[in-house]
């Protein structure tokens, strides 16, 4: 989906899958895929406002980890 520029799903798939993690090493597959999607967007966010906006929504989503 990122591929695509479709941020709003790749953050509702993620609060989606927030939602599932169960254990410890789930937890730590969930930060790692976490901070891949954040470097993508880091990396888009200069270019479009829309990765911008993503950006924000998942930080506010992972600062009360």
């Amino acid at each position: 989906m990122l591929g695509r520029k479709e941020y709003d799903g790749v953050i509702a798939g993620l609060v989606k899958v927030r939602q599932t993690v169960a254990d410890t090493q789930q937890q730590v597959q969930f930060t790692t895929l976490v901070d891949e999607v954040k470097i993508k967007l880091l990396e888009e966010a200069p270019k479009d406002p829309n990765a911008g906006r993503a950006l924000a929504a998942l930080r506010a989503m992972t600062a009360g980890r």
